[in-house]
């Protein structure tokens, strides 16, 4: 399995099937964060996921970035996605 952004012509070429993911709403973008971060209140979840428009790559990044930090919290992203970091 591979994710990205942009189709990948080399994997279609060797058989692989595109799947478009559309993005998620906000119900279901919140229940993807408060499972990847038990932690996290529901408006925080759902601050990350307004500010990720949605997409899961990007709300996988957001929580990733975060696992590597557990110093920080779910609204350090909220701020640094905020300012446009």
């Amino acid at each position: 399995m591979a994710t990205g952004r942009r189709v990948l012509p080399s994997l279609l070429m060797d058989g692989a099937v595109l799947i478009d993911v559309a993005p998620l709403d906000g119900a279901a973008g919140t229940e993807l964060v408060r499972r990847w971060h038990a932690d996290a209140d529901e408006g925080t979840a759902a601050d990350v996921v307004r500010l990720c428009a949605g997409h899961p790559l990007a709300l996988r990044a957001a929580l990733e970035w975060l696992a590597a930090r557990p110093q920080l919290t779910l609204d350090v992203v909220v701020r640094d996605l905020t300012a446009g970091r």
